[in-house]
């Protein structure tokens, strides 16, 4: 699983100047869900508590009713 944050190099305006600068943030990666081998949606999300993300997709989608689904 890739690390969640990661640096990144970028230019940051204050409103006068420009300036070059290297700072960690949160990395967002596509992750697929498949439902019996077939896809169901891509989310562009960080690699983190993934099967809590797919437990409420499924559950607001009504594909399952609870976890015992």
């Amino acid at each position: 699983m890739p690390d969640p944050i990661v640096d990144l190099e970028y230019i940051e305006f204050d409103g006068t100047r420009a300036t070059a600068v290297r700072r960690p943030v949160i990395a967002e990666t596509p992750w697929v869900l498949y439902v019996d081998r077939r896809e169901l949606v891509t989310f562009m999300c960080s690699p983190v508590g993934l099967h809590h993300l797919a437990l409420g997709f499924l559950l607001s989608e009504g594909l399952i009713g609870g976890l015992e689904d």
